[in-house]
């Protein structure tokens, strides 16, 4: 990771390398040194082939006249049934209720199948696990770093290590470094902080963000030592030189002592949870996928979350679609939909989330990732302020692409550090969202900024989005001290009835605060490096009621494109199979009504989700 010169301020830039073909447009035409190839996201078959295998072979189908009532005990006969079947098939869960008294493991290439949601229903008590050692992580003796010695620039995807001998193709890999903080080199200026609003990572915490020595969690009585992460996998090896399946995402820095981290084993590959439901009794984790490769969730429905209905730990190309999360009827502060931790090149695409606090969170050390084409609609129940429907939370999150979504909110907050070098594109992102009827309130909702980006938030991207609401947003950014007052005035106030009083109203952008919901605090925190190193272009918003083609919003050294033109997509080469007849792109300044309703909207509404109506994917996509 190298400083340069991406605002007048000074603010960090990761260089060098060229994005991938998305559109039939080269990505790399806009701003190649804050991107990556992220064609890669999602599963990858054996083949080489991108999305998930269709396995077609049911090795056992478990007796629902005698399981499925709902009121006898499926664990038993359910893992008898996934522990004895053979690789690549399925088994199958005919319709019925199914309760689970204890945890469910699934730790080789299977398929768990449902004849459909709402049809087959499973009632949890505890998770489902996918994972080679479900409940577990590899043991100590069976962690392994070596030195990387060449090979740090960006794009790259040929690193040279000191000690191969230990590495197989097939294998994931960790890349990772020393945090940057204490490099003192002239003008650089650190990307990584492990110090948030709410405490230092790793006092007092059990937190995963990066090893200590080689644990996969610090000891909770000092930061993370090595908190920016990416996960590849190795394609060949020869002599000391490994190829990746991707490419770097980060030029590194030798005086930060650059690692290749690995466990013996890898990671269970080719495993997926389909077509069905899941009833999640408000715990956390409905879904567990932990230490998985090339593993899936499509067509499925999870209701009475927790914390994650999917929750992820050192994933790679991962792939989570076509589902339905949903929170109905119940309030917590840490009801995720999709929670991603340590994980890579992973695709989170064409996922309906509804009354969630937060329907995917990105967090700990996620690189490379793509959150495409979810729709959002309502907040968590009884919450009178607007939640961060897409967010990066803990450090450090950086080299996502966000394309194509329909939400409410993003926010990138500092409560546990950092994050950087995000790309939001082709989004269209309200700030506003009206009380839901379940809510019981009449007040309009709070923390209307469409866009959060707070202290040590730096090096983003957000082009071609389309933003706020029309007479909602009351500026179009604070992103000074100064500004702090725009965003004070979101505060909740009991007394004050729906749309009368100002309550709820924010910028479109809210920039480098200590803390966005208390604005005016920590002065001395405040981040002028977040608005000075974020480069926007092509944005609409309603408050400007423009878009934005603004040479004054690059940072300094960016380079504005030849012309206005925006791909249509970033990732992909075209418009998908189940995108139907939709407008594609769906979403864009450039775009006939600038924003179209998603494949994942159309089947929330067309399907009546909101009234209680069966989600069944298969009539959708």
């Amino acid at each position: 990771m190298t400083s340069g010169t991406s605002s007048g301020a000074g603010g960090s830039t990761i260089t060098g390398g060229t994005s991938g073909s998305a559109g039939g447009t080269s990505a790399g035409m806009l701003f190649p040194d804050r991107m990556t190839d992220w064609t890669h996201a999602g599963v990858v078959q054996p083949d080489g082939t991108r999305g998930i295998p269709s396995r077609t072979t049911v090795c056992a189908t478990v007796d629902a006249a005698k399981y499925g009532d709902g009121k006898t005990d499926a664990t038993a006969a359910i893992q008898s049934a996934i522990d004895t079947c053979p690789d690549n098939q399925v088994v199958m869960l005919p319709a019925g209720t199914y309760l689970l008294k204890s945890a469910i493991g699934i730790k080789h290439p299977i398929v768990l199948r449902g004849a459909g949601a709402p049809a087959t229903k499973i009632v949890e008590s505890a998770s489902i696990n996918v994972s080679a050692t479900p409940g577990t992580w590899p043991g100590q003796n069976t962690l392994h770093a070596v030195d990387w010695i060449a090979g740090y620039d960006q794009g790259t995807t040929t690193i040279t290590v000191s000690d191969a001998s230990g590495l197989h193709v097939g294998q994931p890999v960790v890349l990772d470094q020393l945090n940057d903080t204490a490099v003192t080199t002239a003008g650089y200026v650190p990307l990584v902080s492990t110090a948030g609003n709410e405490g230092n990572v790793g006092v007092g915490v059990n937190d995963c963000a990066s090893r200590d020595g080689l644990n996969f969690c610090t000891d909770g009585t000092h930061p993370v030592p090595r908190a920016l992460m990416q996960i590849a996998q190795v394609k060949a090896v020869s002599g000391k030189q490994v190829t990746l399946d991707a490419p770097v995402y980060a030029t590194h820095l030798a005086s930060l002592a650059p690692q290749v981290f690995y466990w013996d084993g890898g990671n269970l590959a080719y495993a997926g949870v389909e077509n069905l439901a899941i009833d999640a009794q408000y715990k956390d984790g409905a879904i567990s996928m932990t230490f998985c490769t090339d593993c899936w969730v499509k067509g499925v429905q999870i209701e009475h979350i927790a914390r994650g209905a999917v929750s992820l730990f050192y994933d790679l190309h991962v792939e989570i679609r076509d589902s339905y999360f949903h929170m109905n009827q119940a309030s917590a502060p840490e009801n995720y939909g999709i929670e991603v931790d340590d994980t890579s090149q992973s695709l989170f695409e064409n996922n309906i989330l509804d009354a969630l606090a937060a329907g995917i969170i990105v967090s700990w050390s996620s690189s490379g990732n793509v959150i495409s084409y979810n729709y959002s609609i309502n907040d968590s129940p009884g919450s009178q302020v607007l939640s961060q429907t897409l967010s990066n939370h803990s450090v450090h999150a950086f080299m996502n692409l966000w394309e194509g979504n329909t939400v409410p909110k993003f926010v990138s907050d500092v409560i546990w550090g950092s994050a950087s070098h995000q790309t939001l594109f082709r989004n269209r992102i309200s700030g506003y969202m009206k009380p839901s009827a379940a809510s019981g309130s009449t007040l309009w909702s709070n923390g209307n900024w469409p866009i959060g980006l707070e202290a040590w938030h730096r090096d983003f991207n957000i082009i071609g989005n389309v933003l706020g609401q029309a007479g909602v947003q009351n500026g179009y950014q604070a992103a000074a001290v100064a500004d702090a007052a725009l965003v004070g005035a979101t505060h909740y106030n009991d007394t004050c009835a729906c749309c009368t009083c100002g309550m709820g109203v924010a910028p479109i952008y809210v920039l480098g605060y200590w803390n966005s919901w208390s604005a005016g605090a920590n002065p001395d925190k405040f981040d002028p490096l977040v608005a000075g190193t974020l480069l926007r272009w092509g944005n609409f918003d309603y408050f400007s009621a423009k878009t934005h083609w603004d040479l004054q919003e690059l940072p300094a050294g960016e380079t504005a494109p030849a012309d206005q033109k925006l791909p249509s997509s970033l990732y992909l080469a075209g418009k998908p199979s189940w995108f139907g007849s939709g407008t594609w792109p769906p979403i864009g300044p450039d775009v006939s009504s600038m924003a179209n309703k998603l494949p994942a909207q159309l089947c929330y509404e067309t399907n009546n989700l909101g009234s209680g109506s069966a989600f069944d994917p298969s009539k959708c996509y």
